[in-house]
């Protein structure tokens, strides 16, 4: 009787245990420096479709930085504010990784965060705070990130409409599109590679600095960076704008880990 008592008690905790620790990895989804706001349908926290989860809607406190990473895709962001629209997002490079979607004007305070398998995808439904909020695909930046150390690598990730029934990709699927904003008016807006790897040895390049396609941005402004076709694998990327004040001299700097698909494979 005492021996079946005790295996009862233990094949309870054990439960209990991997009920919590389930818990967790979901609640791992939503950060914690980010205070919803006071809605039940639109606040930031978990939702599911089918196995997907993902933590997303809306939230308080503005996340602070003066250049910073909006967005890495392959191609462009598009869909219709349609509530029937379910997006599936995946990543070319098959790691696991985090994936982070955010509203790119300043004062929209949403985000969507989620984690992906390396040989998985996410279901991303418009529904529940998409199309209800008005979020046009030109307003919201996704990409993929891993820790490294203290810093994130950023990865591409590739988003299909489910809709679609020729299984149509974003558009220009081809390019890889690096998109950052800056938190104040900017100009002179330039990129550089610093260094890639090739056969698993750095390359130090140093390159001279290339203008973006844009030459001025407000603040909130997506600047677009197309990565050259030419790299693959690891590459640090450097971008450097002129902050338009009094001081003629005030530059802000953005220093990058990306991993960058071989498309032609």
């Amino acid at each position: 009787m005492n021996n079946l008592i005790l295996r009862r008690t233990i094949l309870f905790l054990l439960c209990f245990l991997s009920l919590m620790n389930a818990s967790f990895a979901q609640d791992n989804q939503c950060r914690p420096i980010l205070s919803p706001i006071d809605d039940d349908e639109f606040s930031y926290q978990i939702r599911k479709y089918g196995n997907s989860v993902r933590c997303e809607g809306f939230y308080r406190s503005p996340v602070s930085g003066n250049l910073e990473v909006v967005s890495f895709l392959v191609g462009e962001l598009n869909y219709n504010l349609n509530y029937d629209v379910i997006l599936e997002v995946s990543s070319p490079m098959h790691l696991n990784m985090n994936i982070t979607a955010m509203a790119i004007p300043l004062g929209v305070f949403y985000r969507m965060g989620a984690e992906l398998g390396k040989s998985s995808s996410l279901l991303w439904p418009l529904k529940d705070v998409i199309v209800p909020a008005g979020l046009y695909a030109r307003l919201i930046g996704v990409f993929g990130w891993i820790k490294s150390g203290a810093d994130k690598t950023y990865i591409p990730l590739r988003i299909r409409n489910t809709l679609n029934s020729n299984n149509q990709m974003l558009e220009d699927s081809t390019k890889i599109i690096l998109t950052i904003r800056s938190v104040t008016d900017v100009t002179n807006i330039n990129w550089r590679i610093l260094s890639y790897y090739l056969n698993n040895r750095l390359v130090d390049l140093q390159q001279d600095w290339r203008r973006a396609d844009i030459n001025f941005a407000y603040a909130g402004d997506a600047i677009k960076i197309i990565i050259p076709n030419v790299y693959s694998g690891e590459i640090r990327i450097e971008i450097a704008t002129q902050v338009i004040n009094q001081n003629a001299n005030d530059w802000s700097n953005l220093i990058l880990t990306l991993l960058v698909p071989n498309l032609e494979r």
